[in-house]
C-alpha cells in the first residue's frame, strides 16, 4: 500500500473516501475510482469527468503482461499475494468495464483475467476467452472465494491459524522436555 501512496496512485479525500488516481505510463491523470470508507453502506463509484478508457493502473518492473481486475482493492490483494510477480502490468477496470482494457484484449500483450469468481465475471470471460492472448486466473474459484480480498483474508487466516498451532505445539513440546530432562532435586 505504501508504494501506491508513494506514487501517488491512491489518497484520502476531505470526506474520507478512498480514492484510487487513473494515471497512465506518463503519469498522466484520467479519472479516479472512489470507495467510501465512513458510512455503513460502502459508495463505489467513478470520478465525474473520468475517462472510461483509463483505469487504476500499477506498474511492476517492464510490463510483458497485463492482469485485469473489477476493483482496485481486487489488484492490491492480487499483488500483496504475488509478490513474486515482476515485469507486469495491473489494471482495475472499476467493475466489468472494459473500456479500459479492451486495447489490451485486443494486442499481443498477454492477459490475465483476474475478475471476481461470480456469474457477471464467468459472463465476462467467457466474452474474451477466444483470444488467444487472453487466460483466465482460476485461483478464487479453487479456493471458492469470490475475489482476491476474500483469498488474501483467507489465506491470513490460515496462516494466522497454523502460527496459533505451531505455537501450541511448541508450547506443550518445551513443557514436556523440560519434565521429562529436568533434574530431580531430592532433599
Amino acid at each position: 500500500m505504501n508504494e501506491f501512496i508513494k506514487r501517488g496512485l491512491i489518497y484520502q479525500d476531505n470526506k474520507g473516501n478512498a480514492v484510487f488516481v487513473h494515471k497512465d505510463e506518463h503519469d498522466s491523470v484520467h479519472g479516479a475510482d472512489i470507495r467510501g470508507t465512513v458510512t455503513d453502506v460502502r459508495y463505489t463509484g467513478i470520478a465525474s469527468g473520468s475517462d472510461a478508457s483509463h483505469g487504476f493502473e500499477y506498474i511492476k518492473g517492464t510490463p510483458e503482461k497485463v492482469y485485469i481486475f473489477e476493483a482496485a482493492i481486487d489488484m492490491m490483494s492480487f499483488i500483496e499475494l504475488h509478490a513474486e510477480e515482476n515485469n507486469a502490468k495491473f489494471v482495475s477496470m472499476g467493475g466489468l468495464k472494459p473500456n479500459s482494457v479492451i486495447g489490451y484484449i485486443n494486442s499481443e500483450t498477454p492477459v490475465i483475467s483476474c475478475v471476481d469468481n461470480d456469474e457477471a465475471g464467468e459472463s465476462f470471460n467467457n466474452r474474451w476467452k477466444g483470444n488467444s492472448n487472453f487466460t483466465i486466473n482460476r485461483e478464487c474459484r479453487n479456493a471458492g472465494v469470490k475475489d482476491f480480498n476474500e483469498l488474501l483474508i483467507q489465506r491470513k487466516n490460515l496462516i494466522a491459524m497454523r502460527c496459533n498451532e505451531i505455537h501450541l505445539f511448541c508450547n506443550e513440546t518445551e513443557e514436556t522436555v523440560r519434565e521429562q530432562y529436568s533434574p530431580t532435586y531430592s532433599r
